[in-house]
Order: structure tokens, then sequence, then C-alpha cells
């Protein structure tokens, strides 16, 4: 039994690591980390495009909202006492109060919620995981939100396991875990680091591994639940748009370029453009293009040994 949608009254089908049917009634177990924010505004911004143009889906395509935070900064601020805290971190605070909620290279408010947030993930979770020596995947960020938007107070993993004299609230917490995260981001602001493009790990990895054959220290934008899903070495590598106009149109970039020698100045001739957001106008030959290739620079044959 495999998930279809055939013809969707909404004229559209989209798939952006999402969950690929309906949890309410699908029967069985599908694994795998999926990314529900991602598809959702994938969708929410589909149904709002109209007379689409291939720029729009440029657009579309390294689009840095973040919809997780969307729903999530509101329980860290409902949660925090803000008059227990001092000048400076009411200034992180603010930060993440005023932010756009857009993860671009610039936002320093991008910063406070992911370290934020992550920071709550593991002083609710970290006392009961480090209960087993087996190796267990940490809670997804999407998890923990469904779990406090559901049930903010009665949350079984609020508690901390390990003092025994007391029961935690989901306002200790939620203070206690900004406490771990706010020197952190206090050292980033003060070496000018605290913007989202220079705070986050961004980079280029060989397949290899092989730090020189990479790059890295990129001032990136995007984010894991953005449609722009890049941060650390993980991103959408190739990125296309096709328009099936009655002469194709197409456009793409990945962040390499168009030679597999490291010594070559063409090696990694894409990776600002494809850091920018930027897109090459693909050539997509007619047959009588392909029988004529005077205009090509050059070309791979591939056959057997």
């Amino acid at each position: 039994m495999q998930p279809v949608m055939h013809n969707p009254e909404r004229g559209f089908v989209s798939s952006a690591n999402q969950l690929p049917y309906n949890y309410k009634n699908y029967p069985y177990y599908m694994g795998g980390i999926h990314a529900l924010e991602r598809g959702y505004i994938v969708n929410e911004m589909l149904t709002n495009m109209h007379n689409i143009t291939a720029l729009d889906m440029q657009m579309m395509q390294t689009d840095n909202y973040d919809l997780h935070a969307r729903w999530a900064r509101p329980i860290l601020l409902k949660y925090l006492a803000v008059n227990d805290l001092s000048a400076d971190e009411k200034r992180l605070v603010q930060l993440l109060s005023d932010w756009n909620l857009r993860c671009d290279a610039s936002e320093e408010g991008a910063s406070v919620f992911a370290s934020w947030w992550d920071s709550l993930n593991i002083v609710l979770h970290g006392d009961d995981l480090a209960q087993t020596n087996k190796p267990i995947q940490q809670v997804s960020r999407t998890t923990m939100l469904q779990n406090l938007m559901n049930d903010s107070t009665n949350y079984m993993f609020i508690d901390d396991i390990t003092t025994t004299s007391k029961v935690e609230t989901l306002q200790e917490q939620v203070m206690a875990a900004f406490k771990k995260s706010a020197p952190v981001l206090l050292e980033a602001a003060k070496k000018q680091a605290l913007a989202w493009g220079k705070f986050k790990v961004n980079g280029v990895r060989h397949i290899l591994k092989i730090p020189s054959f990479g790059r890295f220290n990129l001032n990136a934008s995007g984010t894991w639940n953005a449609i722009n899903a890049y941060k650390g070495y993980h991103g959408p590598s190739w990125r296309m748009i096709v328009h099936l106009t009655d002469e194709t149109e197409a456009y793409g970039i990945y962040p390499a370029g168009q030679s597999g020698n490291p010594g070559s100045k063409y090696y990694d001739s894409f990776v600002n453009d494809w850091v920018a957001g930027k897109y090459y106008k693909l050539k997509i030959l007619t047959k009588q293009e392909a029988s004529n290739l005077k205009d090509l620079k050059g070309t791979i044959t591939i056959s057997k040994a």
C-alpha cells in the first residue's frame, strides 16, 4: 500500500519531506524524520500564488520563513519570567520578540530562538534519555512542540527526574533552558557573531569529508524547518525549476562547480551563487540542436569498458 494523490482539487501536488500520508488513518508504520512545517508552508504558499512564474518559484524555493518558530516562540515567551533576567538577557528576549521569523543570514532573533529551543529540548528530555546506555534518537523539535502545544502543563517530561525533592514546572524549565543558552548567545554577540549566518554552522562538505575539498564558514541563510532547508552540512543541494512552455524554460544550480578537479578555478564556482539563492538558466536541447554540437564547449561520452 503506497500513499497516492491523484488530481487534487487544490490544483497541485507537493512534497517537502513531510509525512507522505494522513497519520490519523494510515495503518502502517513509516519511520524517518519528517519536516512537517516545511510541507505546511509550501502548501500555504502555493495555495495563495497565482499565475506563477519561474521567478516566483525561485523565490519560494529559497524562502527562509520558519513556520516552526511561529508556533514555538509564544511558548518560550509565555513561560519566561522576564523580570528575573539581567539587562543583557532582556535584550536577547527582545531580539526574539521583534524577530520577523525569517532565518535570513542577518537575523539575530533566529539565533536566539534556535539556541533556546534546542536548550529546552535537552532540559526536558536529557535526564530521561540519560537513563539508558543504548543509542536512542533525540526527541525531534516538532514532536516537542506538538506535545507542549497539546498539554503544556502535564507533559510528562517537564519534571527533572534527577531532582527527587521537587517536581519542576514548565516555567522553571523554560527559564533553565534560557539560562543555559544565554551565555553562548551573549558571547556570540560580543564577537559580532550573533547574526544567524555566522552563528549557525554552514558548509558544503565533500562526500569523502576531506576538509580541503569542502567550503566552510559560509554566511548563509536557511534552516531545517524552512523551505530553504540549509543548516550545517545539509541542504537543498540541487535546485531546479522547469517551466513547461512550448520552448522549455528551466533554471537550476548546485553548490559545487563544473570541474571535479580541486585545483581548477571551476571546482567550487557555483557555491557563492547557491548561497545567494541565484539560479542559472539551463540549456535544454531540441533534437535539432543536439545534432549540431558546435555551440557546446565540451561533451562527455559514457560507454561500457
